[in-house]
């Protein structure tokens, strides 16, 4: 699977490929999560917080089938979702498009590897300006069948 969403210069510019190098390569789950991150931060799936910060991927684990413990979004649309449906919209776009990790800590420690560039590209948008909704490219992403950002 390829990036599914394109890298180009100017405030939707990311870190995807920079993460994929200092952290020895990237699983296709792990950058599903980390597009649905720059879909959320580029798009209308973003949350603003009261404290003027920006929230494109707040995540959380589950322990899962096998014992996998998965890392899966509750920001859904622009709204925080409780746990119960955050895991009912990952099961609904199926779990194997998300990171699974065999422990807890693992899942954890690789979130927060992962979130130093989260919060770059989110940085870059907010130095180079909020786009526009109405900005958002159409048509870019391959959105699996159940998500609704």
């Amino acid at each position: 699977m390829g990036l599914l969403y394109p890298v180009e210069p100017g405030p939707r510019a990311n870190h995807m490929a920079e993460a994929e190098a200092a952290l020895g390569g990237l699983t296709p789950e792990e950058k599903f999560l980390y597009n649905m991150h720059l879909t959320n931060l580029h798009g209308r799936g973003r949350l603003e917080q009261p404290d003027g910060s920006v929230s494109s991927l707040i995540q959380m684990s589950f322990e899962g089938p096998g014992g996998k413990t998965y890392n899966i979004p509750t920001l859904w649309g622009g709204r925080q979702l409780p746990p119960d449906e955050a895991i009912a919209r990952a099961r609904k776009i199926g779990l194997d498009k998300f990171p699974s990790y065999a422990s807890g800590d693992e899942a954890e420690a690789r979130y927060q590897q992962l979130h130093d560039y989260l919060a770059k590209d989110t940085g870059d948008m907010i130095r180079g300006g909020r786009p526009a909704v109405d900005e958002w490219p159409r048509g870019l992403l391959d959105i699996p069948n159940g998500w609704n950002p």
